[in-house]
């Protein structure tokens, strides 16, 4: 289970951290680190202990993200937000490029989803490859954009959306890395061991306009709004609405 979080309360990312380490401190062995074996759907929980205790050890840190890894666990108001950048790596590609919320949905219908993670249980299962299987549907309602927003790094969704075989021009793949737009749009959650997460959400986007907006509950789990099928239900209400 997740807990709600607004990182730029005041436009800037408010992370607090301790003092660098520096040589001859000790770790703090009783912290807990997360990984994810092969062949398991859940990861586990490691203190720092266990993993080198007793023994000489190598540790070293990265930005984040799969990028070349393939099969690796991922580690560790409108007006204003439609000027606001999203990442997109596409295929092909050496460096991402920034999309503006007013370039990905304006003049347009759009459905937008979101996820806690890249490479994570339902949203590997369920979330991402049920809107690749429905976006015919979508489309015939008149849906012209479908796009995944997730607060991982671009390089994961490309690579994600590679090891899944989600064809990009059906379902965009963008990168929220920072978690502002998720932030200002109060769609942020933080989740045990895994971080600041976006919540697991679908909009109806009009042109900018938010006309449908489905959020589940946070947490990594809960799958019961956020999908094609309840989007299509809506679809329907919001015709039957105009008509």
């Amino acid at each position: 289970m997740g807990e709600q979080v607004d990182l730029y309360s005041n436009g800037v990312f408010d992370f607090k951290q301790s003092p660098r380490i520096k040589q001859g401190d000790s770790l703090p062995l009783d912290e807990t680190l997360m990984v994810l074996e092969e062949g398991s759907s859940e990861p586990k929980s490691v203190t720092l202990k266990e993993l080198v205790g007793g023994k000489r050890a190598v540790l070293f840190g990265l930005p984040g993200g799969v990028q070349a890894i393939s099969g690796a666990f991922v580690m560790a108001a409108w007006g204003a937000l439609l000027r606001l950048s999203i990442m997109v790596l596409e295929e092909g590609s050496s460096e991402p490029k920034s999309v503006t919320l007013k370039e990905l949905v304006g003049g347009k219908r759009a459905v937008l989803f979101g996820l806690p993670g890249a490479y994570t249980s339902v949203c590997s299962s369920k979330h991402v490859p049920n809107y690749v299987e429905r976006s015919k549907e979508l489309s015939e309602q008149g849906v012209q954009v479908v796009a995944c927003l997730s607060v991982n790094d671009p390089w994961v969704m490309r690579d994600w959306a590679k090891n899944m075989g989600v064809d990009t021009n059906v379902v965009h793949m963008m990168a929220d890395g920072e978690g502002m737009l998720h932030s200002k749009l109060g769609l942020l959650q933080h989740m045990p061991g895994l971080g600041v997460r976006a919540l697991r959400y679908s909009m109806l986007v009009d042109d900018g306009k938010v006309t449908v907006l489905n959020v589940e509950e946070p947490g990594g789990k809960s799958y019961k709004i956020s999908g094609p099928g309840h989007m299509l239900e809506d679809l329907a209400r919001v015709k039957g609405q105009q008509a």
